[in-house]
């Protein structure tokens, strides 16, 4: 069973688990800057049939805008990967891995995201000589019509290819009819992403986009729960890499 309790504002405060993955960060990557915009506290319990023992743990997610000055290839999976190991399962994160100068040429639209994130989020690290410096000349506002027309063209696609994937006959097409059921979901999750949070990602693995989402909605949870060990394998195949 799991349960998800609401963070207090008084709470939202650099604990351990952010001390920690500070560090970790600041030890493999050149930062910027970072900033922590969402925190998701878990128990899981783990049952064992055979010793009929229950364990109780508790799991903390984090979402982190990360601004680096140097680039590495596949940066958000390896870290999060490797502070989930290192810290035995009990810390996890999304990851938002961004150059501060690509930020700085995007428009209000776009932008709007990153100005909520460094104006209301928790400031865990700013580099003292090459900070972000991201400097915004006004409030950035949402634009109605992008924000449908994205969610119109992103919806579109995933109907393409949930209509298509019926279509494909023949020997071992599974494994084309799961690749394209999963892109579907991709573009789903991504109409999704940039309708209430204003953000694109860059990293485009399902379990990533399906932890965005947990965000605003409850939608992912409820069609692909992550409660239990055999649970989370089961998802760990639905979404493997395609």
């Amino acid at each position: 069973m799991l349960q998800q309790e609401e963070k207090k504002e008084d709470d939202f405060s650099e604990d351990k688990g952010l001390q920690f993955i500070k560090s970790f960060l600041l030890n493999n990557l050149q930062l910027s800057g970072l900033y922590c915009f969402g925190i998701h506290h878990k128990n899981k319990m783990y049952s064992n049939s055979l010793s009929e023992e229950v364990k109780a743990r508790q799991h903390t997610h984090y979402y982190l805008l990360v601004f680096s000055i140097d680039s590495k290839e596949n940066a958000v999976a390896d870290l999060s990967d490797i502070i989930k190991k290192k810290s035995k399962g009990q810390y996890t994160v999304t990851l938002l891995i961004h150059k501060a100068t690509a930020v700085r040429q995007l428009t209000p639209e776009r932008s709007y995201f990153f100005y909520q994130v460094m104006t209301k989020g928790l400031n865990l690290y700013e580099h003292e000589r090459v900070p972000p410096c991201i400097s915004f000349d006004e409030t950035p506002e949402r634009n109605v019509a992008y924000i449908k027309s994205y969610w119109r063209n992103r919806n579109r696609v995933s109907e393409v290819f949930l209509e298509s994937q019926g279509m494909v006959d023949g020997i071992d097409t599974e494994p084309i009819q799961e690749a394209m059921m999963q892109i579907a979901m991709e573009n789903t999750a991504l109409a999704l992403i940039d309708t209430f949070l204003g953000y694109r990602p860059v990293h485009f693995h399902l379990g990533y986009l399906f932890d965005l989402c947990n965000l605003f909605c409850t939608l992912p949870r409820d069609i692909f729960p992550r409660n239990t060990e055999e649970e989370i394998k089961l998802f760990e195949i639905a979404v493997k890499a395609y």
